[in-house]
């Protein structure tokens, strides 16, 4: 009996949680075939798949998530591309952004002879959507600055595609198509560690990857794909530096991937600052009482993006000052239920489902 116990011992998987993602996935995992349960469906997971034994539970359980991730890559890649071979024409923003990321920005905006308010040839707009210089980061920067009320991140990106590739129809949203591909393995990244199994992470990343209202944004060269991106890249580092469980093991390495997501972030859109603020808050109310050290690393890590942001983009206190300055609506009770209609709308929208019976109640 005691030789029994000490073998058992020996070869008992030892678990240290010290809040590293693919540690904790592979222990789940184990102790998931150990004991004849399926890790992604919880007390259903003896009748789905109760019948097969634990090592074929297992293999099905991958085979279901490779799956899954393929029909993800393949469906919303498709889908994508269909838009683009249907696409003959663009939207007003679209046309600025090819403007900005080809150095034109300036002159457009001075009016030196540029096609501003009044009809002229179409050639003329396809000359604005030529590179000025090749790889010309600081003018596109400068221009921004100068009059432009965005950050420069996506616009620098867009620019040395449109290099490569020349300025059509489809440049912008083929750019997107593999940002939507980044975002969609982040998202399965972030959906694996909340859910501690990659069963429900590949169906996060094919609703993602099939949702008409992010189709609809990736058909267009604007920045929003780009800013899904960071914006999960920085919950799912911000959720592994704020784990209660201890640190993770590359701690340097991921207190520097949040600085960077955070500036990439704050690059691509301003109003960002509103989810760092957010952030700020999860880290104090997790790690403060916690592991005060780590929680003002987190915070560090995060103002350390946003002075990298005011360092990069030059202009940025004029560009805050210019969105001041320009029209705003004064605040009325209609026009915040008008708001709230509309956050609303943009979940049922993503979900691609029907939201009369939500907008009529409001429009009485």
């Amino acid at each position: 009996g005691a030789v029994t116990a000490t073998e058992s011992n020996q070869t008992q998987p030892q678990l240290v949680v010290d809040g590293d993602l693919e540690r904790a996935d592979e222990a789940v995992d184990y102790d998931a075939e150990q004991l004849g349960d399926d890790p992604a469906a919880g007390d259903g997971g003896r009748t789905i798949l109760g019948r097969f034994r634990p090592s074929d539970r297992a293999r099905l359980h991958s085979a279901l998530v490779v799956l899954i991730l393929a029909a993800a890559l393949v469906l919303g890649s498709g889908l994508r591309v269909d838009s683009m071979r249907h696409k003959h024409g663009l939207h007003t923003d679209e046309a600025l952004s090819y403007v900005t990321a080809t150095g034109h920005l300036g002159a457009f905006e001075t009016g030196a002879g540029e096609p501003r308010g009044r009809w002229v040839p179409a050639a003329q707009w396809q000359a604005l959507w030529h590179p000025q210089a090749l790889l010309d980061f600081r003018q596109i920067a400068r221009d921004l600055g100068e009059y432009g009320i965005h950050p420069a991140l996506y616009f620098l990106l867009l620019h040395a595609w449109v290099s490569v590739l020349g300025v059509s129809f489809w440049s912008g949203p083929l750019l997107n198509l593999f940002i939507d591909i980044a975002t969609g393995a982040a998202l399965f990244g972030l959906a694996r560690r909340l859910f501690h199994d990659a069963l429900p992470a590949a169906l996060v990343a094919l609703v993602w990857a099939l949702s008409p209202a992010v189709r609809l944004t990736s058909s267009m060269a604007l920045m929003y794909p780009l800013l899904a991106l960071f914006a999960v890249l920085f919950v799912w580092l911000l959720l592994i530096v704020s784990d209660r469980r201890g640190p993770p093991r590359r701690r340097l390495l991921v207190l520097a991937l949040l600085t960077l997501a955070t500036a990439g972030r704050m690059l691509t859109q301003y109003q960002f600052v509103l989810i760092v603020a957010g952030g700020a808050l999860l880290a104090l109310a997790t790690l403060l009482r916690v592991d005060w050290r780590r929680c003002l690393q987190a915070m560090a890590a995060m103002i350390a993006g946003l002075l990298i942001t005011v360092l990069a983009q030059p202009g940025i206190y004029r560009q805050f000052r210019r969105e001041q300055a320009g029209p705003h609506a004064p605040f009325s009770v209609l026009a915040f239920f008008d708001k709230v209609d509309a956050a609303a709308a943009s979940i049922f929208d993503f979900f691609g489902l029907d939201r009369a019976w939500f907008r009529r109640p409001i429009a009485r």
